[in-house]
């Protein structure tokens, strides 16, 4: 058998059977139609490699979507952004059939029945098609943009389509585990989340039938400002971006865009920069810690997002880390699981809002203030010591299967590169199409 390489390539316009439709104009889709309930629309924001990003969804009323219906996706699609990363795309599944492309995008609709959508997906995942869309989306701008044009210049490599599904399948395989393990991060962050609010909020922690109530608070509980449940607190550090004699030190800095990530197991290293030695050592985080985001976002953008550092992040990011300097590094006096827990609930219900201030277009926390003035009601150490230990299982689990689905994440990536390539032959190999391909059908 001839064995089939990179060299072997196709364009997407010498397909033929496919359909590529720009997003609406401003025209068509004005932002004073956008409501709180409705169908969601698919905006460059929601765009990330191959997955729908973590950003909030805009969505319109129905009669805008019959309006639109040329602009309706369906599963199977693929959607790229128009403008901004233009090296990222979005397939779109089931759950997501019959949403609406944004005017910032622009998607295609295969119809060949010799190109499969899941290859090709995985095809703009390489690093050469990448930095390709980089390079054609370009043209001295400032920031990226995309065209028909580009797009059906795309090339991809031009293997049969029964290899093609082959190797989808074996990526699948991997991406289907990740989000077994990304919904058991959920699940686990919901239980842990709902034992909070059980204990601490609607106050039907274990003993609560006997427990008087004085003031308002249970027996035994004493209510505080939050900097006396501080240890210490100070301000983060962002580091060089070389090694000078006077910053030895290198550490990753995790900023506050880190925080949803690392929170919810999608372990991804922040930067890596280099530190004095008396900076590092007076903000080297340990586990226990808590970073708290005090500056930076935009006016939409709630600030006071917080992170627990766990064993698993610790480890993670190699026992040297920091926080950025627009975050404060808050080593707890009392259970991290406790004040970790009250800070994510205390940002969740909104009211971590009445610190922030907007000025000069970045948004601010008045977080000296919030030491200050805002209370929290301490519970019993007998009590805290209980959380303590059911909390202590579940944030184990959790790094369990974030650290897994960084090892899963890896290995596909290092497989994406061979497979395409043509370097592994899977000719002859007897490959069972995971669900989730199944499923698309």
């Amino acid at each position: 058998m001839t064995k089939i390489t990179f060299e072997s390539v196709a364009r997407l316009e010498e397909i033929g059977e496919i359909s590529i439709q720009t997003g609406p104009f401003g025209t068509q889709l004005k932002a004073s139609e956008y409501t709180e309930m409705g169908t969601p629309v698919i905006n460059v924001r929601n765009i990330g490699y191959r997955i729908e990003k973590d950003a909030a969804l805009e969505r319109i009323p129905e009669r805008v979507v019959e309006k639109l219906k040329q602009h309706k996706l369906l599963a199977g699609d693929i959607v790229f952004g128009r403008k901004g990363a233009v090296d990222r795309h979005l397939i779109v599944k089931k759950k997501q059939s019959g949403w609406v492309q944004g005017s910032d995008c622009i998607r295609i609709r295969l119809k060949s029945k010799n190109l499969d959508r899941d290859f090709l997906s995985y095809f703009f995942l390489t690093e050469g098609h990448k930095k390709w869309m980089e390079a054609q989306g370009a043209f001295g701008a400032t920031m990226g943009s995309l065209n028909q044009g580009i797009i059906r210049r795309i090339s991809f490599p031009d293997f049969p389509f029964n290899i093609q599904r082959k190797i989808a399948a074996v990526l699948s395989a991997y991406d289907d585990l990740i989000e077994n393990n990304n919904r058991r991060i959920a699940i686990l962050e919901k239980m842990a989340e709902e034992l909070y609010r059980e204990w601490f909020v609607r106050l039907r922690f274990p003993g609560h039938e006997k427990t008087k109530i004085i003031k308002g608070i249970p027996e035994g509980w004493e209510v505080k400002n939050v900097g006396k449940v501080f240890e210490r607190y100070i301000g983060g550090g962002w580091g060089e971006d070389f090694q000078m004699p006077n910053n030895p030190v290198g550490a990753f800095v995790i900023r506050g865009t880190d925080i949803p990530d690392l929170k919810t197991g999608k372990y991804k290293l922040p930067p890596f920069r280099f530190h004095k030695q008396t900076n590092f050592a007076s903000r080297v985080l340990k586990v226990g810690d808590i970073i708290f985001e005090v500056a930076g976002g935009s006016k939409t953008q709630l600030l006071g997002r917080s992170l627990l550092i766990s064993e698993g992040i610790h480890n993670f990011c190699q026992k040297k880390l920091i926080c950025a300097s627009f975050c404060k590094l808050i080593r707890p006096a009392i259970s991290p699981f406790y004040l970790s827990s009250f800070l994510n609930a205390f940002y969740d219900c909104g009211l971590v809002g009445i610190f922030q201030t907007q000025s000069t277009g970045i948004s601010n926390y008045h977080f000296e203030d919030f030491v200050k003035f805002q209370t929290i009601a301490v519970p019993s150490k007998e009590l805290l010591n209980q959380f303590d230990a059911t909390m202590e299982k579940i944030v184990s689990q959790k790094d369990n299967f974030a650290q897994q689905n960084w090892f899963l994440s890896n290995s596909r990536d290092k497989l994406l590169s061979r497979l395409m390539s043509g370097k592994i032959d899977l000719e002859n190999l007897d490959i069972q199409f995971p669900a989730s391909m199944q499923e698309e059908e």
